[in-house]
């Protein structure tokens, strides 16, 4: 497993893991017109990498504005585009799931509860 850390020192932080064919790119802090680019060099760069999957852990952040959230939809046309699988964690942060659900993009996204539950999915579809 290989590690790699985005936004040192600044919001948001995304901590990127990859155990071979898919990437968990954990997020922590706030996502807003403050940090939206470095939010959008972090994804790129974990979009870079060509994993087979995406898996993009939420349930740490403390704010996602709209700005957050176009980052997450082009990332996710880019890695269906490319033939990735793109999943979003939400776990128990009940802040991003409501975000994702009033502006109607939940069916946008594979939503997974869990990590381990969007690495099974990922690992399925894999092999199919």
């Amino acid at each position: 497993m290989t590690s790699r850390r985005y936004g040192r020192g600044s919001s948001p932080e995304i901590t990127v893991d990859r155990s071979g064919p898919v990437v968990v790119a954990r997020v922590t802090g706030e996502i807003d017109l403050a940090t939206k680019d470095e939010f959008q060099r972090g994804i790129d760069g974990v979009l870079a990498g060509g994993p087979d999957a995406v898996v993009i852990d939420l349930s740490d952040v403390g704010f996602m504005g709209s700005l957050g959230l176009a980052v997450l939809v082009q990332a996710n046309h880019q890695a269906q585009d490319r033939g990735m699988g793109f999943y979003l964690v939400t776990s128990s942060n009940t802040a991003i799931a409501r975000l994702l659900e009033i502006t109607g993009l939940t069916n946008s996204f594979q939503v997974a509860a869990s990590v381990q539950q969007a690495l099974r999915d990922a690992v399925d579809v894999a092999e199919d």
